[in-house]
């Protein structure tokens, strides 16, 4: 159970780039940028993904233990450590675990793993929604255009009229579909 790999992968479950760079001082604009601290710049170049960064000035990437290993100088099992530490973790890197410390770790394990499968259930319903709201886009689209009265004197249907009144609102939806779900 004492596996470096495996405890990479949580801390990389664990914490987002954001979280990591914050806690070092490096300030994230709301593009997603920051200074790089790898090289001398004064335009934010260092693209700032959930799990990982990308310097375009540079070329300076990979994920927070990475991030880690090369701010500080450290190997990749002390890099490891200092994450554990800075972010309280209580994950026992490099210790050999008690009967107590693996059911706490394989709780956290298989909770890390329900939240994730949550997260991926919440992104499909978010996708499906996303759908649902472009189908009903092209629906009264096409109503709006086949059902429009050719005539002054001919009667409105019903569904060029919800057309008229619903088309711009579901428009504005599309425009603004909040792909976070709103989660803060």
């Amino acid at each position: 159970m004492n596996n470096l790999t495996a405890y990479a992968h949580d801390v990389n479950d664990m914490l987002t780039m954001r979280q990591v760079l914050a806690l070092y001082g490096i300030e994230v604009n709301a593009h997603g940028y920051a200074l790089c601290p790898f090289h001398n710049e004064n335009t934010a170049s260092m693209k700032v993904y959930e799990r990982k960064f990308y310097c375009f000035g540079c070329g300076e990437h990979g994920d927070v233990i990475a991030f880690v290993m090369k701010s500080f100088g450290l190997p990749f099992k002390d890099a490891l450590k200092k994450l554990n530490a800075d972010f309280s973790l209580n994950l026992p890197i490099g210790e050999r675990m008690t009967p107590r410390q693996a059911r706490q770790y394989r709780r956290r394990c298989t909770q890390i793993e329900r939240d994730k499968a949550f997260k991926r259930a919440a992104d499909q319903l978010r996708k499906q929604e996303y759908y649902d709201l472009i189908g009903e886009y092209a629906r009264l689209d096409r109503a709006m255009r086949e059902l429009a009265p050719k005539t002054p004197d001919e009667p409105l249907n019903a569904d060029f009229v919800e057309a008229c009144q619903r088309l711009d609102y579901v428009n504005y939806l599309i425009e603004n579909f909040d792909w976070s779900g709103g989660d803060v």
